[in-house]
């Protein structure tokens, strides 16, 4: 509401009245750029978080049914490794004298290749039987977790230790065991199954969870019983403690559940969903690198940024534009209303001493008026023409593209026109940026003066032009028709600001390996005090006013000279006139230019 107020009332916010001056038409137009721009980048942040949050609902999902899916086949792995477990320990117990032949026939289909070693341990810790060694009498495991935990436990439970590397096998394995008693229910030793780690890593060749992922199973002890990825079972990792605070670990916390954690064995961070299993001390893990989630979003996000830029850059280019032409329409509106008020207080003195020519002086007034609304037309137009058919293509809907055509031909004819009023300091822009395409070529500076001094002796007749020619050619390497701007613009300054019947003096000379070029005249001159600013862009000098000048041509040439090596100085009296002075480096040495001895300085 209030903002409705205020635009109404014509107020800026801090209760100044819109006047439309410059200040106004800077601030109006730098609202404008940033509502546009602030609505450009909040639709690329909306879309990219929109994006990003699907990406992270559909990799939760993912992980989270891969997690329920790898729980099962742990679960349905241990139970079918632990019912071989107790079928070994009925057929030791009925049998033991007979149990390794047993092992090595009879049982030998319902063992399975993935298991590495079937072995007794007896109650006093040292091996009974290993179907990997016939004499298995000197070897102790009494100091083995897997020996220690049944023999100090009063339960008869699958225990599952961590891995360790084997005694007998030499390789890393994990240890199924269940506890032994005799026919007395007295301690008589430990049932052990020896499985490598990868029994587990078969299922993570059935699924894609990046080249990130890994699937893991975990003792509550904390302690990694296998780890697999794409690259293989991680060795390395086995054994391996995670930290307690890991949720999967804390029993007041729910049996699954997903969240990020940073690995302790490559420090990669991922979105792990976890499982605890109901019947064994473990907890499943299925977990995917953080940066391949957002890995797609990212790229999309860089492409819609880039975009964004693009589309910053033409709102920008868009506001220059439109600003620069209402600040010359307000400009051309202010000086034209000046003279009409001048005229207009002149012909209103004449009233008094003839009525008779009073109807004439209106007719005058009534033509300057005219001159105004067709000059404001002009600026008009084109801006009004582009903002109608952008409103008709905004509005087409569905139809846009089979409109498009016509519409968009006459947008680019508006354009042209505005394109052609601000094409001088777009290209002053572009060398500045080093976006300008230099035709580099030998250019005889001394002729190229003489031709421009030419010009000007013909569009100014009353001015006394003299050029003094060198004694031999100037070569310089440079574009021809940047030069020829530079000197071209000085020429007319020295003819624009210098009285009529004056002289201005252009003289063209080597200097060691320079051309030296430098333009005199006789004008209004230059305040000390204001010399150094003026190569400044839409700088003028404070006696100027009566010229007409926009403060570029100095600022452009300036740019062309040094942009070829070169360097445009200024000397001048206040009232008595200026010099400047340019120079540019040869293209050869003075040395490598052959005498011309039949050629002498002239002035003409």
């Amino acid at each position: 509401m209030r903002i409705r107020t205020i635009w109404k009332a014509g107020l800026w916010p801090n209760g100044r009245r819109f006047d439309g001056g410059v200040a106004d038409l800077h601030a109006a137009t730098l609202v404008i750029l940033l509502a546009l721009t602030a609505a450009l980048w909040a639709g690329v942040w909306f879309v990219v978080v929109d994006e990003r949050n699907g990406a992270v609902h559909l990799a939760e999902s993912n992980v989270t049914n891969l997690a329920r899916s790898f729980e099962e086949n742990a679960r349905r792995t241990i139970g079918h490794i632990d019912t071989i477990l107790l079928t070994l320990r009925t057929f030791y117990l009925d049998d033991e004298a007979d149990f390794g032949r047993l092992c090595e026939t009879r049982f030998h289909s319902l063992l399975g290749d993935p298991i590495l070693q079937i072995s007794v341990i007896g109650p006093s810790g040292f091996l009974k039987f290993s179907n990997q060694s016939k004499d298995p009498a000197p070897v102790y495991f009494g100091d083995r977790l897997h020996f220690t935990v049944h023999r100090t436990s009063d339960r008869d439970d699958l225990f599952i230790s961590p891995p360790v590397r084997g005694r007998i096998s030499n390789q890393v394995t994990l240890q199924f065991t269940r506890k032994i008693l005799d026919r007395s229910g007295h301690f008589a030793g430990v049932m052990v199954v020896s499985m490598p780690p990868a029994l587990f890593s078969e299922f993570y060749k059935s699924i894609d969870i990046g080249p990130g992922g890994v699937i893991a199973l975990v003792g509550m002890d904390r302690i990694i019983r296998a780890r697999t990825s794409i690259t293989g079972d991680s060795l390395d990792a086995l054994g391996v403690r995670q930290p307690a605070d890991r949720p999967y670990f804390d029993p007041d916390k729910p049996g699954s559940g997903i969240s990020y954690v940073q690995s302790v064995v490559d420090g990669v961070t991922r979105l792990t969903a976890y499982r605890r299993l109901e019947t064994y001390p473990l907890v499943v893990l299925v977990q995917m690198a953080q940066a391949e989630i957002f890995a797609g979003v990212d790229q999309q996000a860089a492409l819609l940024a880039g975009g964004a830029v693009f589309g910053t850059i033409l709102i920008v280019a868009t506001c220059v534009v439109v600003l620069r032409l209402l600040l010359r329409q307000r400009a051309n509106a202010a000086e034209l209303t000046r003279v009409l008020t001048l005229n207009l207080r002149a012909e209103m003195e004449k009233v008094e001493v003839a009525e008779a020519r009073a109807t004439a002086e209106r007719q005058q007034t009534e033509l300057q008026r005219n001159r105004v609304t067709t000059i404001s037309h002009e600026f008009r137009t084109p801006l009004t023409v582009i903002d109608g058919h952008a409103q008709y293509l905004l509005a087409a809907g569905p139809q846009a593209a089979e409109l498009a055509k016509p519409r968009l031909d006459a947008i680019r004819t508006a354009v042209r026109r505005i394109l052609g009023l601000v094409e001088g300091i777009l290209l002053s822009d572009q060398i500045e940026s080093d976006l300008f395409d230099f035709q580099l070529g030998r250019v005889d500076i001394d002729t190229l003066v003489a031709d421009i001094c030419r010009s000007h002796r013909e569009a100014s007749p009353d001015h006394e032009i003299f050029f003094t020619d060198p004694a031999a050619r100037l070569p310089v390497s440079g574009d021809g028709k940047l030069l020829r701007y530079a000197f071209d613009n000085l020429l007319t300054n020295a003819c624009k600001y210098s009285p009529p019947r004056s002289t201005i003096e252009v003289e063209a000379r080597l200097d060691g390996g320079s051309a030296v070029i430098t333009v005199r005249d006789q004008g209004i001159g230059i305040p000390a005090d204001e010399i150094g600013r003026l190569f400044e862009r839409y700088f003028r000098a404070s006696n100027a006013y009566r010229f007409p000048g926009n403060g570029v041509g100095l600022h452009f040439a300036h740019t062309i000279v040094s942009r070829h090596g070169g360097a445009l100085t200024a000397n001048s009296v206040l009232g008595a006139g200026s010099t400047f002075t340019v120079r540019l480096p040869l293209e050869h040495p003075p040395a490598e230019e052959p005498p011309d001895h039949g050629r002498a300085p002239a002035v003409h």
